[in-house]
Protein backbone atom coordinates (compact mmCIF):
# COMPACT_ATOMS: atom_id res chain seq x y z
CA UNK A 1 0.00 0.00 0.00
CA UNK A 2 2.86 2.34 0.84
CA UNK A 3 4.31 1.79 -2.61
CA UNK A 4 1.03 2.90 -4.19
CA UNK A 5 1.03 6.04 -2.05
CA UNK A 6 4.61 6.96 -2.91
CA UNK A 7 4.37 6.01 -6.60
CA UNK A 8 0.72 6.50 -7.49
CA UNK A 9 1.59 7.67 -10.98
CA UNK A 10 3.77 4.63 -11.67
CA UNK A 11 1.13 2.38 -10.11
CA UNK A 12 -1.59 3.79 -12.34
CA UNK A 13 0.63 3.60 -15.40
CA UNK A 14 1.33 -0.02 -14.65
CA UNK A 15 -2.39 -0.78 -14.69
CA UNK A 16 -2.66 0.82 -18.12
CA UNK A 17 0.34 -1.04 -19.53
CA UNK A 18 0.03 -4.32 -17.64
CA UNK A 19 -3.33 -4.89 -15.99
CA UNK A 20 -2.50 -8.53 -15.30
CA UNK A 21 0.80 -7.63 -13.64
CA UNK A 22 -1.06 -5.13 -11.44
CA UNK A 23 -3.49 -7.79 -10.25
CA UNK A 24 -0.61 -10.18 -9.60
CA UNK A 25 1.16 -7.53 -7.55
CA UNK A 26 -1.97 -6.91 -5.49
CA UNK A 27 -2.21 -10.62 -4.64
CA UNK A 28 0.96 -10.81 -2.48
CA UNK A 29 0.06 -7.52 -0.82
Amino acid sequence: MHQISTNQQVYMHQISTNQQAYIHQQAPL
